[in-house]
């Protein structure tokens, strides 16, 4: 087994008729065991990686992140579920927004179309802030992307 190189692991092969047959192997090399029915091969495989076991405090730790970002996500979730109830209950005449500086100056309008206008940013907004907290909240559990867009179809 001259053509045989270090660390690659060799597969046999076992010919119908019995006989050995020449035939050209992963990386070129051709073996034959003279008249004996065994062909020998080198493997291409690769071996898969398996990852390292987290310890407890590693463990510990990924828990309380994703408590806090399930907090946050439930919190952002409320606020876009309050806005979207405001949108659809308000009458557009009867509504007032009072905008008030950390001073105590205020402005306030009743005009609908400023109101219409004010609601569709904190909606556009409340809903990237979700976005990005079901993502982040995706990364600490390791869920692909694909698995999420399953996910989003599925609901």
């Amino acid at each position: 087994m001259q053509n045989e190189k270090k660390g690659v692991v060799p597969t046999i092969s076992i010919s119908q008729n019995g006989k050995a047959e020449k035939e050209q192997g992963a990386t070129g090399a051709t073996v034959t065991n003279g008249t004996k029915i065994a062909e020998v091969t080198k493997s291409t495989e690769q071996v898969a990686t398996v990852p390292a076991v987290p310890s407890i405090q590693e463990l510990t730790a990924k828990a309380e992140k994703t408590a806090m970002l399930v907090q946050k996500y439930e919190k952002i979730k409320a606020k876009k579920e309050q806005v979207d109830r405001f949108v659809i209950l308000h009458e557009s005449e009867q509504a007032n927004i009072v905008i008030t500086d950390v001073k105590g100056q205020r402005i306030e309008t009743s005009n609908p179309k400023s109101i219409e206008q004010v609601l569709a940013i904190w909606k556009a907004d409340i809903c990237e802030a979700l976005t990005n907290a079901e993502q982040e909240i995706r990364d600490i559990m390791s869920v692909p992307q694909a698995m999420t867009n399953v996910i989003r179809q599925a609901a």
